[in-house]
C-alpha cells in the first residue's frame, strides 16, 4: 500500500489548471479544458538520456475520472520499484498480444456456422 500524499479526493475534484504534485513523483494535471489525468514521473537506474543525465521519464496513469488517487498511488509505486531496479516501465508489458493469424482463425471459426454453404467456409 502506498504512503499518503499531499492530494485528497476533494482537492483533486477542484483543482485549477497546472502540475500538482502528491509527492513521491505522483502529479494531477489538469488542462485548462478541466480534463485530469495522473503522473508518474521516475528515474531509471542505470540508464541515461542523450545528455548523459539519468533517465527520467513520464508515465500516464491514466484520466482522474477513471483512476482514483489510491490506485494512482499504486501504480506509480509499482512504476517507481520498477525504476529502482533498472527496468523501464514503458517496455515491460504484462500481457500477450495475439498474433493477427491467431485472431483470424478465431473469427473464422466464430463465423462459420453463419455462411450458408460450405464452400465459403473453405
Amino acid at each position: 500500500m502506498a504512503l499518503g500524499g499531499k492530494l485528497i479526493k476533494k482537492l483533486v475534484a477542484n483543482l485549477g489548471p497546472g502540475r500538482h504534485g502528491d509527492g513521491n513523483g505522483l502529479y494531477l494535471v489538469v488542462d485548462p479544458s478541466g480534463a485530469r489525468r495522473w503522473i508518474a514521473r521516475v528515474t531509471i537506474k542505470g540508464q541515461r538520456n542523450s545528455r548523459g543525465k539519468p533517465l527520467r521519464t513520464d508515465f500516464c496513469l491514466g484520466s482522474a475520472e477513471l483512476v482514483t488517487l489510491p490506485q494512482a498511488r499504486d501504480r506509480a509505486l509499482e512504476y517507481r520499484r520498477m525504476a529502482r531496479a533498472g527496468l523501464n516501465p514503458r517496455f515491460i508489458s504484462t500481457r500477450e498480444v495475439p498474433s493477427f493469424e491467431k485472431i483470424a482463425a478465431q473469427v473464422h471459426i466464430e463465423r462459420l456456422p453463419t455462411f450458408k454453404n460450405a464452400k465459403h467456409g473453405q
